[in-house]
């Protein structure tokens, strides 16, 4: 695949210039200029990245897919309020069914935003010791604080990015943790400088890979498992093209990712989901959110 711009997300956060690369069993081969892979590979089926920066796919280091089944459900409540309603209602209407049928649809608007890799609550509660995953949406919409990830981080802390469930925090958008990352550590501390765009997004690719033991993503590199993402630049919304990496951060959407490759797979191809019939998910999540919607009416009365 080729891209006008490509991120590696290593610690001197290097980006290179229209690359191409080449991806063998799921594993980077090489990257180079396109033209010449073309000349020794004559089977080599090429992926448009034209007008998209390459980077590796987010990595959420905190979440609760199938708690977009109470997505809309919870909203604008305390914490406390939330915790009792979202707490008890999963005792009843969670079933190991319903959390498929809720997990399914997580992934389908993952992979559509770019997360190539999560940790599920619902099924791996441990983490990394050393670590902590900043979830910055849902502290915000529930009130939580503000946590002072700049000064972790200059005390050698290790942060990565996480969005929590849906539930609390709207959407399992990484791309909206890395840019609230960034914006919250420059209104925290009153300097523009905290956190630049680039660092935020290693929080949410080779610093979350670190973070979950995940040694073989999380950059661009010959040897690693393509996880990848490509980005769209060339919308109304971020063109001109200068500095991708504060281009992504700053100005993209998840709506901007074009192409999506998991173990050197494609599964969105041209914004489309490939592996998930995601009109068939959505529906099936309605039946359950409509089943949860129930309980937590019944809980809300009590």
């Amino acid at each position: 695949m080729g891209a006008d711009a490509v991120l590696v997300c290593d610690p001197d956060e290097t980006t290179l210039g229209a690359s191409a690369v080449l991806i063998e069993d799921g594993v980077i081969a090489a990257i180079g200029e396109l033209d010449g892979m073309r000349a020794t590979h004559s089977d080599l089926q090429v992926l448009d990245g034209a007008g998209c920066v390459l980077l590796p796919g987010w990595i959420n280091t905190h979440t609760h897919l199938a708690m977009n089944i109470f997505r809309g459900l919870t909203d604008d409540v305390t914490l406390e309020v939330f915790l009792q309603r979202s707490v008890a209602a999963e005792v009843d209407p969670l079933t190991p069914e319903l959390v498929a049928t809720g997990v399914r649809a997580a992934l389908a608007e993952c992979l559509l935003g770019g997360t190539t890799g999560a940790l599920d609550m619902y099924f791996f509660h441990e983490s990394a010791a050393a670590h902590i995953a900043h979830c910055p949406a849902s502290n915000l919409k529930l009130a939580c604080g503000i946590a002072p990830v700049a000064r972790m981080l200059e005390e050698g802390v290790d942060v990565a990015c996480g969005t929590d469930g849906a539930a609390s925090a709207g959407a399992l958008d990484m791309l909206q943790s890395v840019r609230l990352a960034a914006l919250l550590a420059k209104g925290q501390t009153q300097s523009p400088t905290a956190i630049p765009a680039y660092r935020a997004i290693r929080m949410a690719t080779a610093d979350a890979a670190r973070a979950l033991g995940w040694e073989a993503v999380g950059q661009i590199a010959v040897g690693m498992r393509a996880d990848l993402q490509l980005i769209d630049l060339g919308s109304a919304a971020t063109a001109p093209w200068h500095d991708p990496a504060a281009r992504v951060v700053y100005s993209a959407g998840a709506y901007d990712v074009r192409h999506v490759i998991v173990d050197g797979a494609v599964v969105v191809r041209d914004r489309e989901l490939r592996t998930i019939d995601v009109t068939a998910a959505l529906a099936d999540l309605q039946v359950a959110a409509d089943q949860a919607a129930a309980v937590v009416a019944r809980l809300a009365a009590s």
